[in-house]
């Protein structure tokens, strides 16, 4: 006789499936209703998997909810900070852009000692150079 496995599996890993499944057994045990191989089951509350799954499902969909909201939210802050997809320095009635015009005012205000545009916030990177040294030659 042939040697037969069987694998059942349960999809915790893709929540759509998982709660998927978790209701088609439910919808299962309550089309059934008396005859569901469930009730009284002594390994299985049944009671507790609806009241489970109720409360799991509920606060599921609001969290969904709440997600696409706050994807929403930051769309909009995006929009405005400047750092949305095709967005650049360049783009006028942003944050980024009004930093721009903010760091080259004060640049020109503090021509010659741009570091102290680090009080105002600005990472500066002062590096010197040997301008007027000779380069080796390389035979």
């Amino acid at each position: 006789m042939p040697r037969k496995t069987v694998r059942v599996d349960i999809p915790i890993r893709n929540p759509n499936k998982y709660t998927k499944l978790i209701e088609r057994v439910w919808e299962k045990h309550d089309e059934l209703g008396a005859s569901s191989p469930l009730i009284n089951h002594p390994a299985v509350d049944m009671a507790a998997f609806e009241a489970a799954k109720t409360e799991a499902l509920a606060l599921r969909e609001e969290a969904l909810q709440l997600y696409d909201r706050a994807q929403s939210l930051m769309e909009q802050s995006r929009v405005l900070l400047g750092t949305n997809a095709g967005q650049t320095i360049y783009s006028e009635g942003t944050l980024y852009y009004m930093l721009g015009l903010i760091k080259g005012a004060l640049m020109n205000i503090h021509m010659g000692r741009e570091e102290s545009l680090s009080q105002w916030g600005f990472n500066v990177v002062v590096r010197l150079s040997n301008v007027g040294r000779k380069r080796k030659k390389v035979d």
